[in-house]
């Protein structure tokens, strides 16, 4: 593997996944201010060589300038990569094969939610080939997932849910799910 090949597809999914893991809401979003948190993630060893290079600062920067962004900043508190177990009816997730009184364990991991006026606001970063203009498509692709980790953290936390977003890392896209 050469220095100079960039990640692509699922590997580069992945990579996006874990900066915005890691990524300071806080930080100023100039290209300067993101070059030198990506130059020290590679020389603390965070990051190798390529997977620096292979960083889309674009979608970064762009989730850094939106409001999306501007809202986490004043949250109460903010939860990332949030695990949650939770036993459902199997017939419920679609498993009628199970019989009556069947249950399965349904396990998650919420990229991203915030406290905003007491309720939780859930935050799913996807990085998907879409074209600007063909967002919406994934509001319908998406919003069984999102409504099962709505589920999961009102019932783990006690605490409503008032909002489920999407941001599109490719168009810098937020997405209200309703429902």
């Amino acid at each position: 593997m050469t220095q100079d090949r960039r990640l692509k597809g699922a590997e580069l999914g992945t990579l996006t996944h874990y900066l915005m893991q890691i990524i300071d809401f806080w930080m100023e979003p100039t290209r300067a201010a993101l070059d030198g948190w990506i130059g020290k993630l590679v020389r603390e060893g965070y990051l190798t060589v390529e997977e620096g290079a292979s960083v889309n600062r674009q979608w970064m920067l762009g989730f850094l300038a939106s409001p999306i962004c501007g809202r986490i900043r004043t949250s109460e508190r903010v939860i990332r990569e949030g695990a949650f177990k939770l036993m459902i009816p199997a017939a419920e997730a679609g498993y009628a094969s199970a019989g009556e009184g069947g249950r399965i364990l349904l396990q998650g991991i919420v990229d991203c939610m915030f406290m905003e006026d007491g309720a939780w606001v859930l935050l799913d970063y996807k990085t998907d080939h879409i074209e600007s203009g063909k967002e919406a498509g994934l509001a319908e692709k998406y919003g069984i997932q999102l409504q099962w980790y709505k589920r999961a953290i009102e019932s783990t936390t006690g605490i409503p849910v008032k909002e489920k977003l999407l941001f599109v890392m490719r168009t810098g896209t937020e997405l209200l799910l309703l429902g």
